[in-house]
């Protein structure tokens, strides 16, 4: 507890004195270096005991209460009247889409704290993570918000694509690094081995930051989306070798779905690239690389699907069949769950206690919410989930392709692993998008450089 207190105390006051002291486009980069890092190292902190069971709290979720009560205090007691006139020029969009999220965020919560108190809770340390999610990313929200308006409506959503781009390219060197030692290299667990035994063989499955193999391949899913689109944008070597690599890292995780999630993502980037600015000459060049690709890809599968089969389903082992069983014994519970849901984090417990199943984790986040969460709930996230990507469309009105990939990527993945409790790959996606609606768009042409576009 006293390397804990030590922690966020030093914490508090580097990110206090950025306030002070650095300038605004500093304190910006300051702070969303101190959330990736918090995300990137990902370790669970005991924080108190709860009639005699420890309770976990994720380390960015320390950091990002910290930063947010400190930049909350900054605008309203220290600069809120210097900003006042800047933030009432702001598009009414920027505080709608603030205060839609908030307040479906905070009723969430509040219907998590009332689960609490009418559903049998069996595991405290699983239903604390999720209410720790969803108060993590309110606070998130809260500091991107203020951040932009103390930038004077000047920080650009440059430094979202840059830091995900250095975010990338270590974690790519780290599963590299992972395969070859056969080490996570992992605050959590350095010693860790990356073998997997569900298949005929044993087979190495890196972990990234994430920590989990399947998680990885879901990071690398939405990483993938931004670097595609920002090396669109750039068209820069070193953008390129970071994709490049970030490629591997997905490859090297052995996460089926996360190959189709990127595939449908690239997918949607050619077609709605093939589609714009068409003529005469363009069209000729574009159907002969399309069908070129068609032919790379027949050939592809003719010369090397055996061996793709033998590593990703007799090797690694094949259990997606496992996952439409689970799915189709949770459709056949669905009408005796309540309203508000069986608790947070207690469907293993629960199918068990009341039906006798033995069962994993819910495979599916989305899935996950409606059966643990409730009907309400469920329909709360994916009012947030459709509202934040048709924010993000109209935003970015010229490459529109770009959010649709990356929900859909995010979609694809986390409705096929159990996503809920990959922390990493969580606050990841919630990191992006948050920070492109709130930032000011400067990849945009003709960019009104006062105004946030909705």
């Amino acid at each position: 507890m006293a390397k804990l207190l030590l922690f966020i105390f030093l914490v508090y006051v580097l990110y206090l004195l950025s306030l002070f002291i650095l300038n605004n486009k500093a304190i910006s980069n300051f702070g969303i270096t101190l959330i990736l890092l918090a995300i990137s190292i990902n370790l669970d902190l005991g924080v108190f005991i709860h009639h005699g069971q420890k309770i976990y709290l994720h380390i960015f979720c320390l950091v990002i209460s910290v930063i947010t009560f400190l930049i909350i205090q900054y605008y309203l007691i220290i600069r809120g009247r210097h900003y006042y006139k800047a933030e009432v020029t702001l598009n009414k969009n920027f505080h709608k889409h603030f205060y839609f999220l908030l307040f479906a965020f905070l009723f969430i919560i509040l219907l998590l704290l009332t689960q609490y108190n009418l559903v049998r809770i069996y595991e405290l340390n699983l239903f604390i993570h999720h209410l720790m999610v969803y108060l993590s990313i309110t606070l998130l929200l809260i500091w991107f918000y203020l951040t932009f308006i103390l930038s004077g409506q000047k920080q650009n959503n440059d430094i979202i694509f840059k830091s995900i781009v250095v975010l990338s390219l270590l974690n790519s060197i780290l599963s590299i690094l992972q395969f070859i030692f056969n080490r996570s290299f992992l605050l959590s667990n350095p010693a860790a081995n990356i073998n997997y035994y569900e298949g005929i063989k044993v087979v190495k499955r890196v972990w990234g930051i994430v920590g989990a193999s399947n998680g990885a391949g879901n990071l690398g899913t939405i990483l993938f989306a931004v670097l595609l689109y920002y090396l669109y944008k750039k068209k820069n070597i070193f953008i390129f070798l970071v994709f490049v690599l970030n490629f591997v890292f997905i490859l090297l995780t052995l996460t089926r779905i996360a190959y189709l999630a990127i595939f449908i993502e690239f997918l949607i980037f050619c077609l709605f690239i093939f589609v714009r600015n068409i003529n005469y000459k363009t069209i000729i060049v574009r159907v002969a690389l399309t069908n070129l690709g068609v032919i790379i890809l027949f050939l592809s599968i003719y010369f090397f699907f055996d061996d793709a089969y033998k590593l990703l389903v007799l090797d690694r082992g094949s259990t997606e069949s496992h996952r439409f069983i689970q799915f189709s014994n949770i459709t056949k519970l669905l009408k005796d769950i309540p309203m508000l849901g069986i608790g947070a984090g207690q469907y293993v417990y629960y199918v068990y206690t009341n039906y006798g199943i033995r069962d994993i984790v819910i495979h599916s986040q989305f899935l996950n919410i409606l059966v643990e969460q409730g009907f309400i709930s469920f329909i709360t996230y994916l009012f947030i989930y459709i509202y934040m990507l048709i924010v993000l469309i109209k935003k970015f009105k010229k490459d529109v392709w770009f959010p649709i990939s990356l929900f859909v990527g995010n979609f694809i993945t986390s409705n096929f692993n159990p996503n809920q409790y990959y922390n990493v790959t969580i606050y990841i996606f919630m990191f992006i998008s948050l920070g492109l609606i709130f930032f000011r768009n400067n990849t945009m042409e003709n960019q009104n450089v006062n105004e946030p576009r909705s």
